[in-house]
């Protein structure tokens, strides 16, 4: 319900848009200034004026939004001052907060360059634009300050001195937006309205239409203008002064251009009330209504989620263009209040229903891929090489790098990270590893297994691809060294912008994608990027830093600052398809049908969030009028559709049900509209629009066991017709497939059992694995998992592992068993006196060869992590903590056992003669048999006494026991014993017992398999510890049931079988590294799952 006022405006006005057409239609568009609301409806009027005009050619109208006819009015009639943008903005109250920082009291700067988190500076920005849009300056904030309790007035006193500094820092030489109507107003006087006359000399008359509330500064300005001799001015907005519940926001308005000599425009034509004119009455009005506004344009549609709410109105598009093929798109429109919560789908599902649609987005600039590669870049060097940064410009598509030709991997920047337990510095990197390199070429030397030869060899390649990576880097980058003028840093990163090729990789990337959006995008990004940088180095040349020397820090600290408040766009294509947009876009605009979506309460209207960096006055008039402003945003969509308005929402998002919007609860009290809450029409519900919702049609009659062969048959298009049947024979096995997981009932491939299945090449591989050589862990890998087992060493997947750098377990227990072997060897070479038979004097010397022998191999282990003196402090020991050393000794001293210490990390089946941490007296390069299969390993220790012997297995975690013997998860110890029996059988030596040393911050022995005969001789043990047998042929029958797992292990995997059944998935499953594609999950939840069985 639009009210017109007019000031020195003779003729009679009915409505704004005859008016201008007309003055159109006579080519006299040089006698009116319009000024609109958005840029939206700027461009939209552009393309109306220029169709109306005769000739269709004319030059500029005077078209404007507030803001750019107060920048056009103040190069008129203000000083030159250069008008700033949103980031530049940014960065001088970024810098007004740094030169305040002292006298702050409520705010507080952290951080090294001291700064205010990013999100406190934001809402700075806004709380300052918002207060100087509303006219509220300096002293009107000091007035507030004076008045504000004691609480509050140390927030107010900080936001006055940044304001005021900020405003110092403006000064003669830059004016924000808000400033240029504060600047005009304040500089207004009668030379300016003959200034402003001398530059539109034709316009007679200024209109101004669409605004949906003017902030008093604007009003100010528009009061001048109108007071300009011989130009009348046409303001109309909607507004009636009888519904309070939406227009009272207006109200002060209306009053202050009656105030200010304009007049209500009576239209004495116009006696029938439209369907706008009866919301504007009785919408969100508390009287009872006793007869609804007959409504049959409207329709109000709940949908199951967001997702099936685009789907809704994609049919319903879909429908429109059918009945008039020759509607015209454009004039059909798609708002919501949240963008940023549909714009995913309507991409997606507006592609798959064949919608052109052209969706206003505006995009962070910070959140750009181009942008965010080429600031990642810089952090390299800003940070010292930094893995994160490396591998986040490495692994992005806009950075192309090479060495010898070949692309530079981030995968092997981490990989390198992961081994030498490093997060950064350039130093530090080279430095670990040259030294890295220098330990495997001596480890390689020493080794002669070929596995292992081959990983060492792997390690050093990864290592000096890594050293290549960072030399191109640095030889990248170093044009960042050392201080930089704003024009040196600029010349610098253009420089980096050309040699790693941005713009190059923004087309060549074109190919990969969907849809030329992406090209566009990106290379918009890059061209706001580069203007921006100009904007940049522009406002530290005003500031007066034309020629300062800073580091890349400093520039790279100011540009992040500043970069979160640019954002970009791709250009609207006019007359393409459907527009997409916001609520507040549309302000202005008339459209054939309009579709409001995602009605939500709690999100249209929106939950009031007071910002409390306002004075407690500004929150109370801001709470006050929130509801009302959102209610009349609401008003004008339901009053700029000409022919059907369509009003949607979804019922849940995700797990959270959703209620619909209170404004839908009030619009239906005023309206009859055809309603859907419940059940959709059949054009909704039935008709099939798209392939996809033939084959969730089709699949869901499957699905319930229908008849699919009828339904195949409706589809007229052959093609889609055999697409569909074939993609519906993939859905049926699949569901088949997943059955079988749970039932066993067929499909073994997908169950693990893969021999079957295979070709006969792959097949002879399989069958050959029975006659290799089983280490005795990878058959405990099998035994725990068989597909654990495969995916580890049949196809040898690599897994990404975490970077840590401290001692891994893994790593503590290598570095406690090269220790323990030299330690025991050297003794032995020596002819030195078991540790259980020393005295004070001698523990403490062996004490002291323990800790000497750890020192020295520890320096292999090049650990800068700040926990490393914690680790170190729990191997050797402090004031007030015994380490694992001291612990480990006196556990020997304590043991009064009748069998010793004799021989160390003893390898069989090696196949090859070894040099390093074996024990070469007893090494045995031939496999041992176990029945039919061949084994090979290393055992950590064998203690012997008189014709018998035990296990020791070193453990840096929990320890197997009984239960996990029995299950065959837990092989070792019984193998062992076997084992070294058959070593030893010429010498007639007995295995009695295995036990484990838990090497634990408390070092203790614990009993895993034994004869009870021997308790507390070779071992010790609770007398009801399970794993305790009564005599020797018990433990026989333990051995020979593990062997008998060992075979049935060999037997499965030569026949192709690896299903997913963990015995122990509570344990297993937890750490694998394969959990993420084992599907044992989605397995478990079949199993659960009740299945129907066929009649």
């Amino acid at each position: 319900m639009p009210v017109i006022l007019t000031k020195k405006y003779q003729n009679q006005i009915e409505n704004i848009s005859e008016e201008v057409v007309a003055r159109l239609a006579n080519n006299d568009y040089k006698s009116f200034i319009y000024i609109a609301p958005t840029k939206r409806k700027i461009r939209q009027l552009q393309r109306e004026f220029l169709n109306t005009v005769p000739s269709r050619i004319a030059p500029a109208f005077n078209l404007f939004t507030l803001e750019t006819l107060a920048a056009q009015v103040y190069q008129i009639v203000c000083p030159p001052r250069r008008h700033i943008s949103a980031p530049e903005q940014a960065v001088l109250i970024d810098e007004a907060i740094i030169s305040v920082s002292n006298q702050l009291q409520f705010f507080r700067l952290r951080g090294s360059p001291k700064r205010l988190t990013r999100g406190t500076l934001l809402r700075i920005i806004n709380v300052i634009n918002a207060l100087k849009e509303k006219g509220i300056y300096l002293s009107t904030l000091q007035s507030e300050i004076q008045i504000s309790d004691k609480f509050e007035k140390p927030k107010l006193q900080d936001i006055l001195l940044i304001y005021e500094k900020y405003e110092q820092l403006l000064g003669e030489r830059f004016v924000d937006s808000a400033g240029l109507f504060k600047h005009i107003n304040e500089q207004w006087d009668a030379d300016s309205e003959k200034l402003f006359r001398a530059s539109f000399k034709e316009v007679n008359t200024i209109f101004v239409s669409g605004f949906n509330a003017f902030a008093d500064p604007e009003i100010s300005m528009l009061n001048n203008l109108s007071d300009i001799e011989g130009i009348g001015m046409v303001v109309s907005f909607d507004y009636n002064p009888d519904n309070d519940e939406i227009f009272a926001h207006l109200k002060e308005n209306y009053k202050k251009f009656l105030e200010m000599g304009f007049k209500k425009s009576i239209n004495e034509k116009r006696n029938k009330k439209g369907f706008s004119d009866k919301i504007a009455e009785r919408l969100f009005v508390s009287e009872k209504i006793t007869q609804k506004i007959s409504a049959p344009d409207v329709t109000i549609i709940a949908a199951p989620d967001r997702g099936r709410e685009v789907e809704i109105i994609a049919k319903i598009i879909r429908k429109l263009i059918r009945e008039n093929p020759k509607r015209q798109l454009d004039k059909i429109c798609v708002a919501t209040f949240r963008p940023d919560l549909y714009t995913k789908y309507f991409r997606e599902i507006f592609e798959q229903y064949g919608i052109p649609a052209n969706i206003t987005d505006r995009y962070y600039l910070d959140q750009s891929p181009v942008v965010v590669a080429i600031m990642s870049l810089m952090m390299i060097h800003q940070r010292d090489f930094m893995v994160s940064d490396i591998i986040r410009a490495l692994s992005s598509p806009y950075i192309n790098l090479t060495f010898n030709g070949k692309i530079l991997r981030p995968a092997v920047v981490y990989e390198s990270a992961v081994i030498l337990k490093i997060s950064g510095g350039l130093s530090l990197w080279l430095k670990k590893i040259d030294n890295r390199i220098r330990l495997n070429e001596n480890k390689r030397k020493k080794c002669n297994n070929e596995r292992e030869q081959h990983e060492i060899i792997k390690e050093i390649e990864i290592l000096e691809e890594t050293k290549n990576i960072l030399r191109v880097l640095h030889d990248l980058l170093k044009i960042f060294n050392g201080p930089m003028t704003p024009r040196v840093f600029k010349e610098n990163l253009l420089n980096i912008i050309e040699k790693v090729n941005v713009r190059g990789s923004i087309l060549q990337g074109k190919k990969s994608f969907s849809e030329d959006e992406h090209l566009e995008k990106d290379t918009r990004a890059l061209e706001k990027f580069l203007n921006f940088i100009d904007e940049f180095l522009e406002i530290l040349a005003f500031e007066g830093k034309k020629e300062i020397n800073e580091s890349l820090s400093f520039y790279l600290n100011r540009l992040r600052e500043s970069i979160t408040q640019v954002r970009y766009n791709i250009k609207q294509k006019y007359g393409y398809g459907i527009a997409v947009t916001s609520m507040d876009e549309t302000r202005g605009l008339d459209f054939d049908v309009m579709f409001l979506a995602g009605l939500v309460d709690g999100e249209f209207p929106p939950v009031y969030q007071p910002e409390i960096f306002f004075s407690s006055a500004q929150r109370s008039i801001r709470e006050k009028y929130h509801l009302q402003e959102h209610r009349y945003l609401f008003y004008q969509m339901l009053s700029n559709f000409t022919e059907h308005l369509y009003i949607t929402y979804p019922e849940s998002d995700g797990d959270n049900e959703l209620l619909r919007s209170s404004f839908i609860e009030a619009l239906t009290e005023v309206i009859n509209s055809e309603n859907y809450f419940d059940n959709l029409p059949e054009y909704l519900s039935q008709i099939i629009y798209t392939k996809r919702n033939a084959a969730q049609q089709i699949g869901l009659i499957a699905g319930s066991a229908g008849i699919v062969e009828s339904e195949l048959k409706k589809i007229n298009n052959s093609e889609m017709r055999e697409e569909l049947k074939k993609s519906l024979h993939n859905l049926t096995l699949r569901k088949d497939v997943e059955l079988s997981r749970a039932t066993g009932s067929s499909y073994p491939e997908y169950r693990g059992v893969v021999g079957n299945n295979l070709d006969k090449d792959a097949l002879n591989v399989i069958s050959s694995l029975r006659k290799k050589v089983y280490s005795v862990t990878h058959l405990e890998i099998y035994g725990t998992c068989p597909f654990h087992y495969f995916a580890e060493r049949l196809l040898d997947l690599n897994v990404i592992k975490e970077i840590d750098e401290d001692l891994t377990p893994l790593e503590r227990g290598n570095l406690l068993h090269e220790v323990f072997f030299e330690f025991y060897t050297d003794r032995k070479r020596r002819g030195l006196k078991p540790v259980r038979s020393l005295n004070d004097e001698e523990f403490q010397s062996a004490y002291e060869d323990i800790k000497r022998i750890t020192s020295e191999k520890i320096l292999n282990y090049d650990i800068s992590s700040p926990f490393w003196a914690i680790e170190k402090d729990r191997i050797f020991g402090s004031d007030n903590r015994k380490g694992l050393l001291l612990q480990f000794l006196e556990l020997e001293r304590s043991q009064d056992y009748i069998v010793s210490p004799a021989y160390f990390e003893v390898e069989f089946g090696s196949g090859q003669e070894k040099v390093g941490n074996i024990n070469n007296s007893l090494m045995v390069e031939a496999p041992i048999s176990a029945g039919s299969v061949l084994l090979k390993g290393k055992i950590d220790r064998i203690d012997t006494g008189e014709s018998i012997f035990r296990i020791v297995d070193y453990k840096i975690r929990q320890s197997p026991n009984r239960e996990d013997i029995e299950l065959g998860v837990s092989l070792q110890l019984p193998v062992y014993l076997y084992v070294v029996e058959e070593i030893l059988k010429n010498e007639k030596m007995e295995g009695v017992a295995g036990v484990y040393y838990i090497l634990t911050p408390k070092v203790v022995e614990k009993l895993g398999i034994g004869n009870k005969t021997y308790l507390h001789k070779v071992f010790t043990a609770n007398q009801r510890s399970r794993g305790l047998c009564s005599d020797r042929e018990e433990l026989k029958e333990v051995i020979q049931k593990t062997l008998a797992y060992v075979e049935e292990y060999v037997d499965k995997i030569s026949r192709g079988e690896f299903p997913i059944v963990p015995k122990l998935p509570k344990n297993s499953c937890q750490w694998c590294d394969h959990k993420t594609i084992c599907r044992i999950r989605s397995k478990s939840i079949l199993a659960r799952a009740p299945v129907q069985e066929e009649i």
